[in-house]
């Protein structure tokens, strides 16, 4: 059975003969930040406003903030939810999934010019494969195109769609495609669904895109990333052009990272950064800077020993300070998870350690969202007052 995250917690210390509890004892207490942060849990899940939340939440046009769930909601199905966040912390219902007719287990949503939000779920759909939807404001979903039980057009898609200049909707699937490997998508507001590139089964273009979304530059190009793959089979970073050219940009070699787990962002000087889950000097992940010509940087080499947080998953934030922002799922206080921010020079700070023993949640999956307000809003995949994760608000003073 094929897994249904391309981001499984990774317990690479049992292969080390070290349980979980001893690597904990060993681990210093997460360095305090260099500035003041406020840490505030907004809303506990509970289940039926769902749990396992693994997608960054986003800007709703009302200052709300949208957000899905991978399991729970009301239907009995514990299929997923959709729901609104508005300032004050109360939580909206919006949606719960059903299971076949509308898909299961949602990824992250795009809130598109018209108004409506579009996602994608990893299950469920007519062929059992997973869907893309459409979303209304009343919280009215559409299926638009239900992935095929043979997978020539993909299958499992688990990366937030992305709404491109030419008002066309661009997404990646985690397996299927022809060679079973996966695929890029381009998807019109109609439903129609044109699969631009399948991933060969030899990995050379790489393999299995999957939480990862799709980014496009001020080049016009659209970027992404494999989780596995490549030369060297540690993911790698392509490149597809607007006549439909697809290209490897990059090849990670393990050094350098492996399994890059974040859509790239587009920084002022042009070039694109991104995180991997694991790799690096100490095998725990790293931040890098990508150059155009597919050259890569390595800035911050993620330890798990000095506060830093282990295998950062979720996509970066280039929030309005000039900094970028991230969550680890490993790492920090008690091994629950960190929130980081470095610079596009490489300077590293551990903003917050989560704690497995508190009531905020900890294992952070989704990425952060900035507010209005210049506060980051993110979500917990566990853990919480009803050991369902949840969802939390970062503030820098």
């Amino acid at each position: 059975m094929r897994p249904l995250t391309a981001l499984p917690p990774l317990r690479a210390l049992i292969a080390t003969g070290l349980t979980l509890a001893a690597a904990s004892a060993a681990m210093p207490a997460f360095a305090p930040p260099p500035v003041a942060v406020s840490y505030q849990v907004l809303h506990p899940f509970a289940g039926g406003d769902g749990f396992k939340s693994q997608s960054a939440l986003i800007l709703g046009g009302d200052g709300s903030l949208l957000g899905t769930a991978f399991a729970g909601g009301a239907t009995g199905q514990g299929d997923g939810t959709a729901y609104r966040l508005v300032p004050d912390g109360r939580l909206t219902p919006w949606h719960s999934f059903d299971g076949r007719q509308g898909g299961e287990g949602p990824a992250g949503l795009v809130l598109a010019r018209d108004g409506n939000a579009y996602g994608v779920t990893t299950r469920g759909g007519t062929h059992l494969q997973g869907t893309v939807f459409r979303l209304n404001p009343n919280g009215r979903l559409t299926v638009l195109h239900s992935f095929h039980q043979d997978g020539r057009d993909g299958s499992t898609p688990q990366a937030r769609l992305l709404e491109a200049s030419d008002g066309q909707f661009y997404g990646t699937t985690s397996y299927g495609g022809r060679h079973g490997s996966g695929s890029v998508f381009r998807m019109g507001p109609d439903g129609k669904l044109t699969v631009l590139h399948a991933f060969n089964d030899d990995g050379e273009d790489g393999a299995g895109p999957g939480q990862a979304g799709l980014t496009q530059a001020g080049d016009g190009a659209i970027y992404g990333v494999t989780h596995g793959g490549g030369g060297h089979g540690q993911g790698t970073i392509f490149r597809l052009q607007a006549d439909g050219n697809f290209s490897v940009l990059h090849a990670f070699e393990g050094p350098d990272g492996r399994a890059p787990a974040s859509a790239l962002v587009e920084g002022p000087d042009q070039r694109l950064y991104g995180s991997t889950a694991w790799g690096g000097a100490h095998q725990r992940g790293t931040v890098y800077r990508l150059e155009r010509d597919g050259s890569v940087m390595v800035l911050h080499h993620f330890s798990g020993r000095d506060g830093d947080g282990a295998e950062p998953v979720g996509d970066l934030v280039l929030a309005s300070d000039g900094w970028l922002y991230g969550v680890t799922e490993r790492g920090g206080r008690r091994d629950g998870g960190t929130v980081y921010r470095i610079s596009l020079d490489g300077r590293f700070e551990g903003l917050h350690a989560f704690d497995p023993a508190g009531a905020g949640g900890y294992t952070p999956r989704a990425g952060l969202v900035e507010t209005a307000g210049g506060a980051l809003v993110g979500t917990t995949y566990q853990g919480g007052a009803h050991d369902a994760g949840g969802i939390y608000r970062i503030r820098l003073h």
